[in-house]
């Protein structure tokens, strides 16, 4: 970043990477990947070092308590593009102290707009007779207007002559003569002039006016002329109007490139900042597409741009965040050297101006470092690393609520369920709090976060709570989970897992064991029964009904159905069902297990006397592999040479010899990988014969 703005956050200049014109910044990261802080850390940093704004795009109030939502997209003198130029020139024009090489008493003067301000003023404040917008509605528009300029007088007196001046002015221009509203292109002239004259500076409204001049939005006439037709474009919605905020995001980098004239670049003055949270929603891809495409029509039309571009400090630096697939993209850390963007040419794409990098997850040691600074227990160093799978947010929570507690053996089970305030908020519904921010979308997935593959889920949806107001819910709640980008992360079980993000999935079943016995009950015996009496029979529908009669504690069925599965099933499908149905979650306390059959195992009857010693060391195996790959489990001993022992018994049990082989290899490898903190179902079969 200090190579884009000139300047390091302690206000010391630093050599530009660019020549010319550098690129815009957007960072590309799932839920938690850490977007808002870095930039919140960006508008620290360079605070009051240089002009800068920070816009939240995903807000109907632009992230700013206090301001109205932006304006809807029916509305014909406004949109959410021009309520966001006006809050972006509003905070660009605040003044600021400077780098620390500037002499203090040559402070840099505020930034000014004044082609943009022409540009909205012309765009939003009058409207046409047939307009289908109630005059209220464009009066509010306009005292808006009116208000961003009154703040921006320096004395009472200045204000109060302004608001004299625009309140008799627009009141003229909406009522005419006669009661009936005039010609637009009699009313751009003098109300641009009137406000104008009474905030600008001569020589900033020659230049501006003169600049709308060469627009060409209209083939003929002059500024005025010009500004006119832009308000025309941009009432007349669609393309159009996609073309006048076009130029109107023009009339903002050329506002900047007049600000960093010679004088403030010979000083090395650092350029704006622009801060962009949410650049994922629809206001934010526009608002990129049009900072591009104007950014590319500026290189295209200045003279000499080309050949001599102009220089970096003539535009400002942006740094958009936005929700994606951060593995697609270059990893933020790797460019810290050098970014390896080139200035696309006149004939490239402008999108090419983008410099796209994604913000990857922390590492074990970075987490380490968290916690020793926060003198909290270095031992979760682990534990959280692989729950949080290194997304900051969740990592800094769970630092956060591990300082202060005494240390010893890590318990993220106990850390999630701490919980403060009325009503009691614990850790994970904070967390959930953040990653989650639709209620309605955390409810629903909440209901289905146990439920293994799709049908399944719909098969949930009969029992979903009342009061939902939703008609499909999981169809809606899959369409969340793919907006959201909740398909990127590491997978829990198959990919075809209706909530495949392990943490996001880890979280919800804490939320809802904490539900209590009786929703997690009904919830698994519904899934359980999906799979035993719904569709034709099979050893996958067999392994996945299993997966939640274990959730449900029922254990002795659990062993029975793998038993049956052993005496049939090859060595690699009977393991990988063994992963599978051992990654089920422990059921919360209080819950009352299914009672155990009263007849003796099936298989045992049939394959006696060596089947009993078999079925024993199955029991013990599930319930040692089930305990240990919970997600808040850390690796115990004794378990794990529980899982040892068990797999050479099955092994030295079997008459097959590549069944042999291929449970003896998993004695061999799956307690090393337990100790190192994998767990079901992500143990690794390793490579052998079959039986």
């Amino acid at each position: 970043m200090p190579r884009l703005v000139g300047c390091g956050p302690d206000g010391r200049r630093v050599k530009f990477e660019f020549a010319s014109h550098g690129p815009y910044v957007e960072l590309i990261g799932g839920r938690g990947a850490g977007k808002t802080a870095v930039l919140e850390h960006l508008r620290d940093a360079y605070s009051q070092r240089i002009p800068q704004a920070h816009a939240d795009l995903g807000a109907a109030n632009l992230g700013m308590a206090g301001l109205a939502p932006f304006a809807p997209g029916t509305a014909p003198n406004a949109s959410a593009v021009t309520d966001l130029l006006y809050y972006l020139e509003y905070q660009l024009h605040q003044r600021f102290r400077g780098a620390t090489w500037r002499p203090k008493p040559l402070a840099p003067p505020p930034l000014r707009c004044p082609r943009l301000v022409y540009g909205l003023l012309a765009v939003t404040a009058w409207r046409v007779g047939d307009d289908k917008v109630p005059a209220p509605d464009l009066l509010a528009a306009r005292a808006a207007l009116a208000q961003l300029f009154i703040d921006s007088q320096p004395t009472p007196a200045a204000r109060q002559a302004l608001v004299n001046s625009l309140t008799s002015t627009v009141a003229t221009m909406v009522t005419g003569l006669v009661g009936v509203p005039a010609p637009i292109d009699e009313v751009v002239k003098p109300l641009i002039e009137t406000v104008g004259n009474r905030l600008l500076s001569p020589r900033l409204r020659r230049r501006a006016i003169g600049w709308w001049g060469g627009r060409k939005l209209n083939a003929v006439g002059d500024s005025w002329a010009q500004l006119t037709a832009l308000s025309l474009n941009f009432r007349a919605g669609g393309p159009s109007r996609e073309r006048a905020e076009r130029h109107l995001v023009a009339a903002l980098l050329a506002d900047v490139r007049d600000y960093y004239g010679w004088w403030r670049r010979f000083n090395d003055d650092p350029g704006p900042l622009l801060l962009l949270d949410n650049a994922h929603t629809e206001l934010g891809t526009l608002f990129l597409k049009l900072l591009c495409q104007a950014q590319h029509e500026t290189i295209e039309t200045t003279p000499d741009a080309r050949t001599q571009p102009p220089d970096t400090r003539t535009q400002p630096v942006v740094v958009a965040a936005a929700l994606g697939d951060e593995n697609a993209h270059t990893p933020v850390g790797s460019v810290t050297e050098t970014s390896g963007w080139t200035r696309p040419s006149t004939a490239g794409a402008p999108e090419s101006w983008l410099l796209r990098l994604g913000l990857r997850p922390l590492t074990a040691d970075h987490v380490m470092e968290m916690l020793i600074e926060a003198r909290a227990d270095s031992a979760l160093s682990t534990p959280v690393t692989e729950l949080s799978d290194g997304r900051p947010a969740v990592v800094a929570g769970l630092v956060a609520a591990a300082t202060g507690r005494e240390h010893g053996e890590p318990d993220l089970g106990a850390l999630l369920g701490l919980g403060e305030g009325e009503p009691r908020t614990t850790v994970c519904s904070r967390l959930l709090d953040g990653l989650l921010p639709d209620p309605l979308a955390r409810q629903r997935l909440t209901f289905f976060a146990a439920a293994l593959d799709t049908p399944a889920a719909q098969h949930l949806s009969v029992a979903f709570p009342r009061g939902d107001g939703g008609v499909l819910p999981v169809p809606a709640t899959l369409t969340y989970l793919r907006a959201d980008h909740w398909s990127g992360g590491r997978r829990q079980g198959d990919d075809q897992a209706f909530v495949a993000d392990r943490t996001l999935r880890v979280l919800l079943l804490h939320e809802l064991r904490a539900a209590g016995p009786g929703v997690w009950a009904q919830v698994h015996r519904r899934l359980r029964s999906f799979y035993e009496d719904g569709g034709a029979a099979s050893a996958e529908r067999t392994v996945r009904g299993l997966h939640h009669a274990l959730a449900l504690g029922d254990r002795e069925n659990v062993t029975r159905g793998l038993h049956r599965l052993f005496v049939k099933d090859h060595a690699r499908p009977w393991l990988d069902a063994l992963k599978l149905i051992c990654a089920a979650p422990l059921p919360p306390d209080g819950l009352t297990p299914p009672r155990k059959p009263q007849d003796g195992c099936p298989t045992c009857a049939e394959h006696a006397p060596q089947a009993h010693q078999t079925h024993h060391a199955i029991g013990r195996l599930v319930d040692a592999l089930w305990r240990q790959s919970a997600p808040a489990a850390v690796p115990r001993a004794d378990r794990i040479d529980l899982v040892a022992l068990q797999l050479t018994i099955l092994a030295t049990g079997s008459e097959n010899d590549c069944c042999q082989d291929v449970l003896y290899r998993a004695h061999l490898t799956w307690p090393g990988e337990l100790r190192r903190w994998r767990r079901a179902p992500d143990l690794t079969i390793p490579q052998g014969g079959d039986r």
